[in-house]
């Protein structure tokens, strides 16, 4: 997918809707782990012998980050204006979202926003604290340490993923 080159992804969960052979073959199967009329594709509530329903809800949030942080296209093409039109949309529905934070404060170096970069390293340096953000941040291996990079650096310094 990270090919595919668009502004933003919406990974969903496949979620049997009632009455159709991904249903049927679910329920025969006994792999829905919860009631479902399908059609919520935010919660998985399929596990089978291979994977639990908690596996794929990580994945998925797992890819979300993948595709729309760490390999954000509009970052890597050097667009951090509208990079930043998706993570102040997260940010809105979800202030404490690190990486959105994370990825803000680095399109406000990059646009020689001292101001704006200062409030999200800041945000970021609060949120990257939490047990369910540090999981993530060593998942992928960001540099946490906004603070050491110089204003406007190149952000192959800032994240690995970059270099």
């Amino acid at each position: 997918m990270r090919t595919v080159k668009t502004n933003w992804f919406n990974i969903a969960c496949a979620s049997p809707l009632v009455g159709s052979e991904m249903y049927d073959i679910a329920k025969e199967n006994k792999y829905i782990t919860d009631e479902t009329r399908g059609a919520d594709f935010h919660f998985a509530v399929i596990e089978t012998d291979q994977f639990t329903s908690e596996y794929i809800q990580g994945m998925q949030y797992i890819m979300n980050l993948e595709l729309n942080f760490i390999y954000n296209n509009d970052m890597e093409v050097g667009d951090y204006k509208t990079a930043l039109i998706g993570f102040k949309n997260v940010i809105r529905v979800r202030s404490d979202h690190a990486f959105a934070h994370y990825f803000a404060a680095i399109c406000y170096n990059k646009l020689e926003d001292d101001k704006n970069y200062e409030i999200h390293k800041n945000e970021f340096e609060v949120y990257s604290k939490t047990p369910f953000w540090k999981q993530h941040i060593k998942y992928f291996d960001l540099d946490v340490n906004l603070s050491n990079i110089n204003l406007h650096s190149d952000v192959s310094k800032v994240s690995k993923v970059f270099a």
